[in-house]
C-alpha cells in the first residue's frame, strides 16, 4: 500500500481476468518455448508492431502482444544465439531496431530484415544492461557505464556502475543510473549529472521502467516493486509485494507486464478519477491538482471522467 497516508488507496491494481487469477499467462502452458525449465529473463513490448519480445535461455522470441501466440508470419532472430539481454528503439524513418547482447558484442538488427545483423560492436567486457536512445547505446559494464555510438562503436565512459546495474530512460535526454547498490542518479544525454537528486531503493534494483510520470523498479531481494515519482524521488508512492521478480515492460498506456519466474502478470493502473477522488477525500489537494494537470496535459481523461471531476 501507499507509504503516504492515504488509506485503502493504491496506484496499481491486479487486473481481474476471467480465470479468477492474477496470472496473465502461464508460459509453460501457453508459450511453447524450446525449454520449459528456464525463467523469463527479459521482455519488451513493441506496441505499434503488436509484438512481445521475450528472452529465455539465450533466445529472443516474438509473440503477438494481444494473443501471446506465435506463427510463421512473425519475425525471427534465429541467427541470434546465446543472448544475455536486449533492447530496442523505434526510429522515425526505419522503424524498430533491436540490439542483442551476445557475449562481449552488441549485435544490431532491423525488425523488417532481422535474418542477419546489419552491425556488430565489440566491447572490452560483457554488457550487463543496455538502452538505446537516438544514436547512442547506453551500456552497463562491470565497473562503469559507457555511451556507444551506434554507427562506429566508439565508446566513452560516463559514470561508475554499481553491483546491481540499472539504466532507465525517463525523459527525452535523461537517464537514471544505479551508481551504488541502493541508490541511483540522473545523467543527461551528454553524460553530465543533473539536479534531479538521488533515488534510494529498499535493496538493489534489478529492472526498472519509466511509466507516465512514475519510475517503477523491481527489487527481487526485498520481493518488492517500488514506485517513485519523477518530480520527487525521496518518496515511495507505493510498494507491491511479489516473489521471484525477473523483468518488467510497458504494455499499454495503463498496463504493465511483469515476469515472475515462468509467469507473466498484468498490472493495471487505477482509474485517474478514482485516484483524484481519494486524494481529495484525504485532504491531499496539492497531489490531486498535480495529477489532474498531468492527466490533462497528456489528454488521458475521457469525457465521462471530466464530468465526474466537475462534480467534486
Amino acid at each position: 500500500m501507499l507509504e503516504q497516508k492515504m488509506e485503502n488507496f493504491s496506484l496499481f491494481k491486479f487486473k481481474k481476468l476471467k480465470l479468477r487469477t492474477r496470472l496473465l499467462i502461464h508460459y509453460q502452458k501457453k508459450l511453447k518455448f524450446n525449454t520449459q525449465k528456464k525463467k523469463i529473463e527479459k521482455l519488451n513490448v513493441l506496441y505499434d508492431a503488436d509484438l512481445l519480445l521475450i528472452l529465455c535461455d539465450g533466445n529472443i522470441e516474438f509473440r503477438r502482444l494481444k494473443t501471446l501466440e506465435n506463427d510463421s508470419s512473425l519475425p525471427s532472430l534465429a541467427s541470434c544465439k546465446d543472448a544475455s539481454t536486449f533492447c530496442f528503439i523505434q526510429k522515425e524513418r526505419s522503424g524498430y531496431h533491436i540490439c542483442a547482447v551476445v557475449k562481449k558484442k552488441l549485435v544490431l538488427y532491423r525488425l523488417d530484415d532481422c535474418e542477419k545483423p546489419y552491425a556488430e560492436h565489440s566491447l572490452s567486457d560483457v554488457p550487463l544492461k543496455v538502452v538505446w536512445v537516438k544514436e547512442k547505446l547506453i551500456v552497463a559494464l562491470k565497473k562503469h557505464y559507457i555511451f556507444v555510438n551506434e554507427k562506429d562503436g566508439a565508446s566513452v565512459e560516463v559514470a561508475p556502475c554499481s553491483a546491481t546495474p540499472l539504466i532507465v530512460r525517463f525523459a527525452p535526454k535523461e537517464f537514471l543510473l544505479s551508481t551504488n547498490t541502493k541508490t541511483g542518479q540522473v545523467i543527461d544525454y551528454d553524460g553530465q549529472t543533473t539536479k534531479r537528486g538521488t533515488v534510494t531503493w529498499a535493496s538493489g534494483p534489478k529492472e526498472s521502467i519509466s511509466y507516465l510520470w512514475y519510475i517503477i523498479t523491481l527489487l527481487p531481494d526485498s520481493k518488492l516493486i517500488e514506485i517513485h515519482d519523477f518530480e520527487d524521488f525521496s518518496k515511495v508512492l507505493q510498494t507491491i509485494s511479489l516473489d521471484d521478480l525477473q523483468c518488467i515492460a510497458k504494455s499499454t498506456e495503463q498496463t504493465i507486464i511483469i515476469a515472475t519466474g515462468k509467469k507473466l502478470i498484468l498490472l493495471s493502473l487505477a482509474p485517474f478519477v478514482e485516484q483524484i477522488q481519494i486524494m481529495l477525500k484525504t485532504d491531499n489537494t496539492k497531489s490531486a491538482l498535480m495529477l489532474y494537470n498531468r492527466v490533462k496535459a497528456k489528454k488521458l481523461l475521457r469525457a465521462s471522467s471530466k464530468q465526474e471531476l466537475r462534480g467534486l
